[in-house]
């Protein structure tokens, strides 16, 4: 069951003895306790490529024009692109996911590591091909970068030849939790054992056993919860490529 940020808090608070609160900013400790939540679960979140962070970014390629700035990117989410992405990996395929979705032209791209100097080398000695997209890398972008989100730039090869619609597939973390409302998208009992560990830490008084036991309950929790993630993953291997096709 998915919590909101004020659910956290208190299912945080409860297992301090501490009271529950109406609202997350009630009081200073209850603040310090909304920002281990947000620190547990960006720690969480890093920790695997979970399928509610799963998202895919809109690439409308244009004739001759092979480098496209990430940061301008829409999402099938609708949320932007923040420098915390990263690409999502086809666990069954073992590869990062690009693919041309336009109809009758539907493929998967393949990733190319060393895609910038064979491009670069291409264009110099004018021999560069045009033709359908075949290859794409990712490179830090050379553009002033800004601030908060994705720069990258995303190079593709073939020279595209036409107009094209590209998908790429990414975990896209959540921004940090802010209103009472917001809701949290990853596993929830993970991120508040984590945030219980960071209050026993900062209350230094309750070590030894306490603590011992409280990061048991965070490993294992986190284990349990990747490995149900894994599970539906697998279950459901082609939703990773929802647009139709054969790849």
């Amino acid at each position: 069951m998915a919590r909101t940020y004020l659910q956290l808090v208190n299912d945080v608070l409860i297992r301090l003895r501490e009271s529950a609160v109406v609202t997350n900013g009630a009081s200073s400790y209850s603040s310090m306790v909304g920002a281990f939540i947000n620190d547990a679960k960006r720690e969480v979140e890093d920790a695997w490529q979970w399928s509610h962070l799963m998202d895919w970014f809109i690439v409308p390629v244009v004739q001759g024009q092979y480098s496209y700035e990430t940061n301008s990117f829409i999402t099938r989410s609708l949320r932007p692109l923040s420098d915390r992405t990263r690409l999502w990996i086809d666990t069954y395929r073992n590869v990062p996911l690009l693919i041309n979705t336009t109809k009758n032209f539907e493929n998967l791209l393949t990733y190319e590591p060393s895609l910038e100097n064979i491009v670069t080398h291409q264009v110099t000695v004018n021999n560069a091909v045009n033709d359908i997209p075949q290859w794409w890398q990712l490179l830090q972008s050379a553009s002033t970068p800004t601030a908060g989100a994705w720069n990258k730039t995303l190079l593709l090869y073939n020279i595209p030849n036409n107009s094209y619609t590209l998908n790429g597939m990414v975990v896209n973390p959540q921004t940090d939790l802010v209103n009472d409302t917001d809701t949290l998208l990853v596993p929830y009992a993970p991120v508040v054992q984590k945030a219980y560990l960071y209050c026993l830490y900062e209350r230094g008084e309750e070590l030894g056993e306490t603590i011992t036991l409280t990061q048991q309950k965070v490993e294992t929790t986190l284990v349990d919860a990747i490995s149900q993630d894994q599970s539906i993953s697998a279950q459901g291997q082609q939703v990773a490529i929802p647009f139709g096709g054969q790849y």
